[in-house]
């Protein structure tokens, strides 16, 4: 299933999900893909960090300003309080992702 969202450059159409994992240490990896090809990568890598359950992944809001609020209008995951990943100068928060949600938009 596609969906359509409202970014800061203007309305992104025909998008979709490309879930997979991160080959050093398999957390979630998404990134979403829309009519004009890749977009952005909602979650980051970050290699350093806690081994967390299967579906938690840190979500790249430094690269991806809308990631949020995408994730909040799709319905496919919820910030864990209090969570927060560090690279660089950059904060990135920590999402529980729900799996069967996140597949209706691959």
């Amino acid at each position: 299933m596609t969906f359509d969202f409202e970014s800061r450059w203007g309305l992104q159409r025909g998008c979709t999900l490309s879930v997979d994992r991160y080959a050093n240490n398999n957390h979630i990896a998404i990134s979403v893909w829309c009519e004009d090809g890749p977009y952005s990568n909602l979650t980051v890598n970050l290699p350093r960090t806690a081994k967390w359950p299967e579906y938690y992944g840190y979500v790249d809001v430094n690269n991806f300003p809308d990631a949020e609020r995408l994730i909040a209008q799709l319905g496919i995951g919820k910030r864990i309080e209090n969570e927060i990943g560090f690279s660089g100068m950059c904060a990135y928060p920590l999402y529980r992702f729900y799996a069967t949600k996140s597949a209706e938009y691959k």
